[in-house]
């Protein structure tokens, strides 16, 4: 799910059929702020978009991985059709490059983010890597990230690292991910948050022919040097902002997900960064804003608020008197973030999201993004457990 530049998000998914093979239709869709849609578009195969983002013309960039060789960027104009000077018929192909996989497991690839440039180019971030479905599901398997730059007619850039993707590894080691976040400054440069392992935000030069070494300690900006291996389960990043001033804002999910669960020393984190990739100390004290441990829920998200602060959504049950329940049943709260790290309101909400006639309630919610679009709303996007049907709600 993406805000859009000019208000309104597209948020990437499926229609339940209930019949076929597959028995549902990946789609992209594209919603106003008065809950009014726009339009929708059919992707032919089983995958669904991992990562959207909207052009500063109205319309929508996707990527999706349909088998684990070949990830797809698809390009909409604002209408919703497919943009005939993108790609073949607006499908650009990306090969994905190899990871090494072991007896036991399988290959996994996903489009983990997209980001566009000043100059319109897109910015892919790819992962490859193995899972076993005996231990956990392969969204919390690990991988390798890589970068691809295409042109704006979904041509791969030959000065980006020579037109091959390149792989982002810190001390040269991997950096495993889950949902990665990226940035683009004007010069062309590209800005990385990862979570899993050690949580760092990564700056790539703008040829990509390497790592920023005068950013953060030779490339990367570590944010927890000193947390324990296990929190790298379940990890996620919620929010990357490359805010007017050059200061960056990052902030990395720990979820008590997969096995074995994070310790109780696994923080959820806000940061702020200098331009050169140092912890700022005008935010929270030291750069450094560790949030209340009741937000070490697994389907708990944090996002942008589009003025430099940011929001934690998160959805708890009635018997949490912390966010002030009544025994009115489950509750979503919004808490706000100002710039500077102090928390600026709260916002509860019923866990009723309805879109397109359906509708989810109960202790099976989870949350699956937030974001705000370019006129300042926000739009929180719920799942009801193993329920097809999604939600989505507008806060203006």
């Amino acid at each position: 799910m993406a805000g859009l530049p000019g208000g309104g998000v597209v948020v990437a998914g499926k229609v339940w059929t209930g019949a076929g093979s597959p028995p549902f239709t990946p789609t992209v869709t594209v919603w106003s702020a008065d809950g009014s849609r726009r339009w929708t578009a059919s992707l032919p195969g089983w995958s669904s978009a991992t990562a959207v983002v909207g052009t500063p013309g109205g319309g929508v960039v996707a990527g999706r991985v349909e088998s684990a060789d070949v990830a797809e960027i698809v390009s909409y104009l604002g209408d919703g059709t497919p943009n005939p000077g993108f790609g073949v018929g607006g499908i650009a192909q990306i090969p994905v490059p190899s990871y090494p996989v072991v007896g036991g497991y399988t290959p996994y690839a996903t489009v983990s983010a997209l980001a566009l440039d000043g100059d319109g180019r897109i910015v892919v971030a790819l992962v490859s890597g193995q899972c076993d479905n005996r231990v956990r599901a392969c969204r919390y398997s690990d991988g390798a990230v890589h970068l691809t730059r295409l042109l704006p007619d979904g041509a791969v850039d030959p000065d980006f690292h020579g037109g091959t993707p390149l792989p982002i590894g810190v001390n040269s080691t991997p950096v495993f991910d889950l949902r990665s976040k990226l940035v683009t400054w004007a010069d062309g440069s590209i800005g990385v948050a990862t979570g899993v392992g050690p949580d760092a935000v990564t700056k790539v030069l703008p040829d990509g022919s390497g790592l920023d070494r005068a950013f953060g300690d030779g490339g990367a900006a570590f944010v927890q040097p000193g947390a324990e291996a296990g929190c790298g389960v379940g990890d996620d990043v919620g929010v990357l902002d490359l805010r007017p001033d050059g200061t960056l804002l990052a902030t990395f999910e720990h979820g008590p997900t997969g096995s074995p669960a994070p310790g109780p020393d696994c923080d959820w984190v806000a940061v702020q960064l200098t331009a050169d990739g140092v912890l700022d100390p005008t935010f929270a004290g030291d750069g450094r804003l560790e949030l209340p441990q009741w937000y070490l829920d697994p389907y708990t998200r944090s996002s942008s608020d589009g003025d430099g602060g940011f929001s934690v959504i998160v959805p708890r049950g009635s018997a949490d008197p912390s966010l002030g329940n009544t025994g009115e049943g489950l509750r979503v709260l919004v808490r706000s973030y100002a710039p500077d790290g102090h928390v600026r309101s709260d916002h509860q909400l019923p866990a009723y999201f309805e879109l397109s006639s359906h509708s989810v309630v109960g202790a099976t919610l989870q949350l699956l993004d937030s974001v705000v679009d370019g006129s300042g709303n926000r739009y929180v996007h719920s799942e009801g457990g193993d329920s097809p049907y999604r939600g989505l709600i507008a806060l203006g």
